[in-house]
């Protein structure tokens, strides 16, 4: 819903743009046909051009800033997908990390056994996917950091 919004209010700039060019244009036209000239304008000819032509990029800038998806979202949305790669339980070890930006290897044995939280955390280790910190008796778990920039 949210995008068919943003699309009707750039469609509404965009055609609301052609419109001013078309009326001032078809203004100098009907001037220069009656009196020869278009000098009784507000704003002199010469001037309208450049004024148009920014008035068209600051348009053109709105709709784009509106309608285009941000890098970073579309790298997170992408680096989801891609989780798809993973087995079913390291996929789901690291949606609990990238919920909780950090989870202790304990409350993942909970769930799935020790040894095979074991396994598990010592694939994604291996990988470079994870990273173990050191927090007293327990492993904190976080994302390595050239991934935890992508999600956070």
């Amino acid at each position: 819903m949210q995008k068919t919004r943003k699309a009707v209010i750039a469609v509404s700039l965009i055609v609301g743009f052609i419109s001013i060019v078309s009326l001032i244009t078809m203004y100098i036209q009907t001037r220069l046909i009656k009196e020869g000239s278009a000098c009784l304008c507000i704003v002199p000819v010469y001037l309208l051009v450049p004024i148009l032509s920014c008035f068209g990029l600051l348009i053109g800038f709105i709709v784009y800033s509106m309608l285009a998806e941000t890098k970073e979202k579309a790298i997170a949305r992408n680096i989801r997908h891609t989780l798809m790669f993973l087995d079913p339980d390291e996929r789901a070890v690291i949606e609990k990390i990238i919920n909780n930006k950090q989870i202790s290897q304990a409350a993942i044995s909970k769930e799935l056994g020790k040894v095979k939280a074991h396994r598990i955390v010592a694939k994604l280790l291996q990988k470079g996917i994870i990273k173990a910190v050191n927090d007293g008796k327990t492993k904190k778990l976080r994302l390595h950091d050239k991934l935890e920039k992508l999600f956070y």
